[in-house]
């Protein structure tokens, strides 16, 4: 993510950088690699909503954090960096076309998606320059996800999701009982 920062900031040094860290310190780690870089970056412990929310759009790690995003409809990029071994063995066994749940949710990539066990910042980067270089593109997909959010997001999921765990439980009974 450091390596996309400094691609980013080589083509538009006007744009600063907030990194939301989980813990303090996360965001200790995240100050001592970013040291002497030259990067206008902020880390923040906790901060994670107002972070999101001050940015234009995101790079993220896999996990919950996508579904902030979507709620605040950021076009993001979502990486998921793991040792090499992990990640031949997840493409034996990946069902599924994506990982990111704003996609899985979408049916379809909103959030382009990386695995890998490599430096993956130049196309990382890349996505977030045509955001920020294309202001259609970057309304497009605002667009799509505030639909997404829409669609997912209105109150009550815990109703919904207890509704849905009874009726798989029913289905279960009613399959066993035949």
């Amino acid at each position: 993510m450091l390596g996309a920062a400094q691609r980013i900031h080589g083509r538009r040094p006007d744009v600063r950088f907030l990194v939301a860290c989980l813990k303090e310190e996360h965001r200790l780690q995240v100050a001592a690699r970013a040291a002497g870089r030259g990067l206008p970056i902020e880390a923040h412990a906790g901060r994670t909503p107002e972070s999101i929310q001050l940015a234009h759009s995101c790079l993220a790690v896999s996990g919950s954090v996508s579904l902030e995003l979507l709620w605040r409809a950021k076009p993001s990029v979502i990486v998921y960096h793991h040792h090499p071994l992990g990640i031949a063995a997840s493409h034996l066994f990946r069902q599924c076309r994506y990982i990111s749940l704003v996609n899985l949710l979408a049916g379809k990539l909103l959030f382009p998606e990386y695995l890998s066990g490599r430096s993956l910042a130049v196309p990382m980067a890349d996505h977030v320059l045509h955001w920020l270089e294309d202001a259609s593109a970057h309304a497009t997909l605002r667009g799509e996800l505030d639909v997404l959010r829409r669609q997912v997001g209105e109150p009550g999921a815990c109703a919904r999701a207890a509704r849905a765990v009874l009726d798989l439980v029913d289905a279960r009974r009613s399959q066993q009982a035949a």
